[in-house]
């Protein structure tokens, strides 16, 4: 353990002894990129030391210390790889385990698998930014960074990956090129890939409400959408219970939205009265925000 390490805490606990340390945050990093050929015993230790000798240095300096906190923060590298970056890799592989081992004795331990963050080592780096964008690793800004750490100090787990995808680019890019991360990921790539076409569709079919209305109120009720007006009754183009049950169907599988069958027959029920409907409930659904 280094001595300036375990001084720096007892000065700190000398100096502050009703405030003692509740929170470590590890960040160390350097970066010697190269083929695995090329990457001999110093390049390693190069890359490796600010991670793992700077991790355990500050897992025996607060041993005896009752941290709530002990953050390290590793890189999505350690769970896909990455090219030329077999030392890094490892650095971050070595936090990973260092914080579930500790998890596994009762300390407090979270490993963050970041992916690219648009500050530090990769700020205004566009160069290098689209080539991790190819590969489906979008970059992250410090907004969403700050919401993101604020999120896994919460979940409090052992580990988790931060990363902002392409999931399309990461399918064709990154998982057809390895048979182990295409077993680990392909399910949950699909998964995002079918509900990013969901999302993208919802987005286009609302764009404009009242063409929406419009045509599925001609579609249903056989009647032109040039016919009708934005004061025409759905009574009067002959919505009964059968066609609004019907209507209330489509319109909840296209949208998400629950129409109840009284509005769609109440008899002062227009084109227009519905389509502000639909846009009221669909700005709820944007301004309300899921954790």
């Amino acid at each position: 353990m280094s001595e300036q390490v375990s001084e720096a805490v007892a000065i700190i606990g000398q100096k502050f002894p009703t405030f003692p340390i509740k929170g470590v945050f590890h960040s160390a990093a350097v970066l010697h990129d190269g083929l695995l050929e090329t990457l001999d015993k110093s390049l390693f230790e190069k890359v490796l030391r600010p991670k793992v000798s700077g991790a355990l240095n500050l897992h025996y300096a607060t041993l005896n210390s009752e941290v709530e906190y002990f953050v390290c923060y590793s890189s999505i590298s350690s769970f896909i790889g990455n090219a030329s970056q077999a030392n890094y890799a490892a650095a971050n592989s070595f936090l990973d385990t260092l914080c579930h081992y500790r998890r596994n004795i009762g300390l407090a331990g979270q490993s963050i698998n970041w992916g690219p963050l648009n500050l530090g080592l990769l700020l205004n780096k566009e160069g290098f930014q689209k080539f991790l964008e190819a590969k489906g690793l979008m970059t992250m800004e410090l907004p969403e960074i700050h919401e993101a750490l604020k999120q896994c100090l919460l979940g409090n787990k052992p580990q988790q990956v931060v990363c902002k995808f392409n999931y399309r680019n990461l399918r064709n890019n990154v998982l057809s090129e390895n048979a182990f991360l295409k077993v680990r990921l392909m399910a949950l790539v699909e998964r995002e890939l079918e509900s990013n076409v969901a999302y993208e569709f919802k987005k286009e079919l609302l764009s404009s409400f009242d063409d929406y209305v419009r045509g599925i109120l001609s579609d249903i009720c056989n009647v032109g959408a040039d016919e009708l007006e934005d004061e025409t009754l759905l009574a009067a183009v002959g919505i009964d219970s059968m066609l609004a049950m019907t209507m209330q169907n489509l319109i909840f599988q296209e949208t998400g939205v629950n129409i109840p069958l009284v509005t769609l027959l109440d008899p002062n029920c227009t084109l227009s009265s519905l389509t502000t409907l639909l846009k009221e409930a669909n700005n709820g659904y944007k301004n309300h925000t899921y954790l």
